[in-house]
């Protein structure tokens, strides 16, 4: 009975079971998937990376990072290349890692060079409140101290950051950069972290003729010599 017959009848003759074929599946070609392509922010950041076969790593270098800024049209000496590498969560002067620039890049949508630049107003705008400066300034003294020695810098990087940090906010604290340059450079290798800590505090609290300056206020003793290298100035 063909079975494709409607009407079903009982059949009690014995069948033989029949005999199953297996079947030979042709395997399916693989699809080809192409690999994701990369991020506006990793293709930017590969523009200027470079390998680290050492550490197995790939950064951004100091001459790279040179590169980047030109490209950014910002000098060297512009404050705003510092805001960024807070902004971005640098641990390291004068380089950026690839979780660091990539995170930084995502977080601030910035996803080629013309979004980068545009973002620089925002940069340059986070210091114009006194909280936010601090915390940077704070921050800054952590970027370039080395891991082994934390709580010093070389008198003569100190020197630069209060020129590029200090200054252009707190004018009168350019005669304590000529202080360090002329008294402390070459005869002081190391300033100290607490020194560097006080300073903003000094410049928004202390008077122009020192008369409200006590040594008694546990300032730091590079402040003591200042005060009494500017009084024999006088």
């Amino acid at each position: 009975m063909s079975i494709f017959s409607r009407k079903k009848t009982k059949d009690t003759t014995p069948k033989a079971k029949p005999k199953t074929s297996t079947k030979v599946e042709t395997p399916k070609p693989k699809s080809s998937v192409a690999a994701p392509s990369p991020t506006g922010a990793q293709t930017l950041f590969n523009k200027y990376a470079i390998d680290v076969p050492e550490e197995h790593i790939r950064i951004i270098d100091a001459e790279n990072l040179l590169n980047l800024l030109t490209d950014l049209s910002i000098e060297p000496e512009d404050l705003v290349s510092l805001i960024i590498a807070w902004q971005f969560g640098c641990k390291r002067p004068y380089q950026f890692s690839e979780e660091e620039f990539i995170t930084g890049c995502k977080k601030f949508g910035i996803t080629d060079i013309s979004s980068f630049q545009k973002k620089l107003p925002h940069f340059r705008s986070l210091l114009k409140g006194d909280e936010e400066f601090n915390k940077f300034y704070l921050w800054s003294f952590s970027y370039f101290a080395d891991s082994e020695s934390v709580h010093r810098l070389p008198t003569e990087t100190v020197l630069g950051m209060i020129q590029l940090i200090l200054v252009p906010r707190y004018p009168q604290l350019g005669k304590f950069a000529e202080f360090v340059e002329t008294e402390l450079v070459g005869s002081k290798p190391n300033f100290q972290r607490d020194a560097w800590n006080q300073l903003v505090r000094f410049a928004t609290t202390i008077k122009k003729d020192f008369s409200n300056y006590s040594e008694e206020d546990a300032w730091h003793t590079i402040l003591d010599d200042y005060v009494e290298w500017r009084k024999e100035k006088k």
